[in-house]
C-alpha cells in the first residue's frame, strides 16, 4: 500500500476536518507524490490561512512538516455548482490525479433539509462531475455514514437504492424550489445528515466513476498514531464527555442494552487509504463499499459509559461525582431536562437583567441559556444516530485487512474487532477531560 502511494497524486476533499487531517495525515507518512488539498475560504479566514492553520496542528510533526512540499493547496467549494476552481489548478487536477478522497461532509444534524443537501448531495455531483474529467482517475473514494440503511435491521456492504433518481430530484428541488425541499419526508431517516448521505452514495454508486464507499460510525480520538487518544475537538461523542466535564450534565437519550458504533480516527483514515489502494489495484474491488463497524464485538451502551464515567471520577487531579440521569423514555427525558436545566438557566438569565438593569450600567453578560443549549447539542449527539439491534456486515473491511503485508497490518492497523474497548474508552475520557483543561487554560489567559 506504501509502495502503491508513493506512485500517485492524491486530491483530497475535506482535509481541515477531523477524519481529513488525519487522511493528509497518514498520506503523508506515506510519502504520497503528491497530494492537492480542496479548501474552501470561510468566515473570516482565506483558503490560505486554513491551509496554514492546519499544519500548524500537533498532528504535523517536524519529519511530516518537511513534506509540506508535497502538498498543494487549491482554491474552491464544491457546495456551490461552479465550484470556483481556477482554470490554471483544474488543468493541473485533471491531468495529475489518479486518486480522489471526498470526505468533506456536514455532519450537523440540525440542519434544514435544503442545507444539508447542499453540502452533503450538490457537493458530492460536483465532484463526480469533476472525476469524469481527470484522465488518470484509478478511483474515488467516498466517505458516508453507517446509518444510510438505518431503517433496516440489517445493513449489507452494498448501496441500497436501485438508481440515482431520487437523488437528481433532490438536487432539481434545490435549484428550484428549497422551501418545498424543506417541507420533505425524510422517508424513515433520524436527520437530515443521514438522509442526504444516503442519496449521495446513489450518485456515487451509479456515476460509472471507479469507486469505494467507505461508511463510518462516530469518529473518536486515535487508538495509536500519533498518540494514545488524540483529539482536537469537542465534536459528536466528545462532547458528551467534555460537557459532563466542564460542569452541564446533561442527561442522555440513550438505551442500555444498545451498541455506540465508534471507530477510532486512525483506523477510519486507514480504511479509506485502504479502500483506495484496493479499488485501483484490484479491478474487482471497484464499487465496494465498507462497513466499518463489527457488531460482534463492540460493547454495550451501559458498559462504554459506564467505564468513561468511572474514569473521570476516578481521576486524582479532579475527582468528580456524575450525576447517571441517562433514560430510555423519551417524555421523561424531555420533562428532565427542561425542569433540571433549562428552566434554572432561564432565572439565572432573568436575575442577571434584573441585577444590571438597577444595579449597574454596561454589558450584560447573559449566556447560561446560551451555553446551555451547546451542551444540549453536545449531549444530544447520540439521538440523531439510532440505536438499536443493528447488524452490520463487516466483511469488506475484514477482508481488506487481509492483502496488507505483515508490516503494513501492525502499522496501519484497520480492524476493529482487535479494540480492547475497556482501556480506550477509559483512555479517550481522560483525553477528552484533558483537552477541556487546556481549552479552559486557554480562554483564560486569552
Amino acid at each position: 500500500m506504501e509502495a502503491f502511494y508513493q506512485q500517485q497524486t492524491v486530491l483530497l476533499m475535506g482535509s481541515t476536518g477531523f477524519v481529513g487531517k488525519f487522511i493528509l495525515f497518514q498520506l503523508l507518512r506515506m510519502k504520497t507524490r503528491k497530494v492537492y488539498l480542496l479548501i474552501r475560504k470561510k468566515k473570516n479566514k482565506t483558503a490560505q490561512q486554513r491551509f496554514e492553520d492546519l499544519f500548524s496542528d500537533f498532528l504535523f510533526t517536524s519529519d511530516l512538516l518537511r513534506l509540506k512540499k508535497r502538498v498543494q493547496l487549491v482554491e474552491g467549494d464544491v457546495s456551490t455548482a461552479s465550484h470556483g476552481i481556477k482554470l490554471h489548478d483544474l488543468s493541473l487536477l485533471r491531468n495529475e490525479v489518479t486518486i480522489v478522497i471526498h470526505s468533506a461532509t456536514s455532519t450537523r444534524f440540525d440542519h434544514s433539509l435544503s442545507a444539508a443537501v447542499r453540502r452533503n448531495l450538490l457537493s458530492t455531483s460536483v465532484m463526480l462531475k469533476l472525476c469524469n474529467t481527470i484522465v488518470g482517475l484509478r478511483c474515488l473514494v467516498y466517505v458516508s455514514t453507517s446509518y444510510t440503511g438505518c431503517y433496516r435491521r440489517f445493513i449489507e456492504e452494498r448501496v441500497a437504492t436501485s438508481d440515482c433518481k431520487k437523488a437528481m430530484d433532490l438536487l432539481q428541488l434545490l435549484e428550484s424550489d428549497p422551501a418545498f425541499l424543506d417541507s420533505s419526508e425524510l422517508n424513515g431517516h433520524p436527520n437530515t445528515f443521514t438522509f442526504s448521505k444516503f442519496h449521495a452514495e446513489s450518485l456515487v454508486h451509479y456515476s460509472g466513476v471507479p469507486h469505494a464507499i467507505v461508511r463510518h460510525p462516530i469518529v473518536i480520538g486515535s487508538l495509536r498514531d500519533p498518540t494514545r487518544a488524540w483529539l482536537d475537538n469537542f465534536h459528536n461523542f466528545h462532547g458528551v464527555v467534555a460537557q459532563a466535564d466542564m460542569g452541564y450534565e446533561i442527561p442522555i437519550l440513550l438505551d442500555p442494552v444498545s451498541q455506540i458504533t465508534l471507530i477510532p480516527v486512525d483506523m477510519a483514515a486507514n480504511i479509506v487509504i485502504g479502500a483506495g489502494w484496493r479499488c485501483a489495484e484490484r479491478h474487482r474491488a471497484n464499487g465496494l463499499v465498507y462497513n466499518c463497524i463489527d457488531t460482534c464485538t463492540t460493547p454495550l451502551a451501559k458498559e462504554m459509559t459506564t467505564r468513561m464515567i468511572t474514569a473521570l471520577e476516578n481521576r486524582p487531579t479532579k475527582p468528580a461525582n456524575y450525576r447517571k440521569l441517562n433514560t430510555t423514555n423519551s417524555r421523561v427525558w424531555r420533562f428532565i431536562v427542561l425542569v433540571l436545566f433549562y428552566i434554572p438557566a432561564f432565572i439565572t438569565d432573568m436575575w442577571t437583567v434584573l441585577i444590571t438593569r438597577h444595579i449597574c450600567s454596561g454589558q450584560r453578560n447573559i449566556e447560561a441559556v446560551t451555553k446551555l443549549r451547546r451542551a444540549h447539542l453536545k449531549a444530544s449527539v447520540l439521538d440523531n444516530f439510532p440505536s438499536g439491534d443493528f447488524i452490520f456486515d463487516y466483511e469488506n473491511v475484514r477482508s481488506l485487512t487481509t492483502l496488507l503485508p505483515p508490516k503494513e497490518y501492525k502499522k496501519y492497523p484497520m480492524d476493529v474487532s482487535y479494540i480492547d474497548w475497556d482501556t480506550f474508552m477509559r483512555d479517550i475520557a481522560l483525553s477528552v477531560a484533558s483537552y477541556v483543561q487546556t481549552y479552559k487554560h486557554d480562554e483564560e489567559t486569552s
